[in-house]
């Protein structure tokens, strides 16, 4: 049944997600969240703080019209208030449900697609007043990236079981899952639009800026390096969390470094910038 393969991850994981949450939590006062990871076939799981939330989400058919629960190809990296959402359907039920009876203010998600395929995301609230959150989100992007990111890695390690009882959402939403666009979606022109503002304003100066995403193709392994090194800007740390050499990691941002045209650490930090702000890593 539909309610048993959802609420699989919350019956098991509700109070350890809750645990591992409260870095998160106490840095941005929130009080609401949920998980989802997606695979890039379209098989799902899920694991709520809150199992009354869960009920409703099941019972009202949210999953629908639910922005987190799309195509991969319909997601990319970054954050996203909910409020941005163009669905009408989507603002008049399950946004509205979600403020009114759950006290989901100043939600937001975040999404971060993962090197194999699928993604991850995670929808956070909190109440009405805490209009610290919004500010830490808006002026410490990084370090709240961070956070989540860990928040994910460790989910990651201590749910083997979800991962391989996943429960098929893109059958579930059926011709849905493949159209519906997901809060931190960029259609290509967007990207295009993106790369010449920013050739413009002196950012991609000296390079071939208007089709230099086109000629780059990054190893899986390359994505996790640059990503992790964009974030901590140490060989060392990349080593660490991926369990490399050193000796390793520097050859793949060596290579990197030559895919991108990058002639130092500025400038592969910049254009890695660009590329986590369009979703290719």
């Amino acid at each position: 049944m539909l309610t048993d393969e959802f609420f699989l991850g919350t019956k098991l994981y509700r109070e350890k997600f809750s645990e591992l949450c409260n870095p998160l939590a106490n840095y941005l006062g929130i009080t609401n969240a949920l998980y989802i990871n997606i695979d890039k076939h379209g098989r799902a799981f899920t694991i709520f703080n809150g199992e009354k939330w869960a009920e409703r989400f099941v019972e009202e058919h949210y999953y629908r019209f639910d922005p987190l629960m799309v195509h991969p190809d319909h997601m990319h990296n970054g954050f996203s208030f909910d409020e941005a959402s163009d669905d009408q359907e989507f603002h008049d039920k399950m946004f509205h449900d979600a403020i009114i009876n759950f006290k989901w203010y100043h939600s937001f998600v975040y999404t971060e697609k993962n090197p194999v395929g699928g993604y991850f995301g995670f929808a956070f609230g909190t109440h009405k007043s805490n209009f610290q959150m919004v500010n830490r989100l808006i002026n410490e992007a990084a370090m709240v990236k961070k956070l989540i990111r860990n928040l994910n890695k460790r989910l990651i390690a201590i749910t083997p079981d979800l991962q391989e009882n996943r429960m098929d959402f893109a059958a579930l939403k059926g011709e849905i899952f493949h159209t519906q666009k997901g809060l931190v979606f960029n259609e290509e022109y967007e990207n295009k639009h993106k790369i010449k503002l920013l050739s413009n304003l002196g950012f991609l100066s000296g390079h071939d800026s208007q089709d230099f995403l086109n000629k780059v193709f990054l190893s899986p392994q390359e994505i996790n390096c640059l990503r992790i090194y964009l974030t901590s800007h140490s060989i060392k740390t990349v080593a660490r969390d991926l369990d490399l050499a050193t000796t390793t990691v520097t050859s793949y941002i060596e290579n990197i470094k030559g895919k991108l045209e990058c002639n130092n650490k500025h400038e592969l930090f910049e254009k890695a910038e660009i590329l986590e702000s369009l979703g290719c890593i």
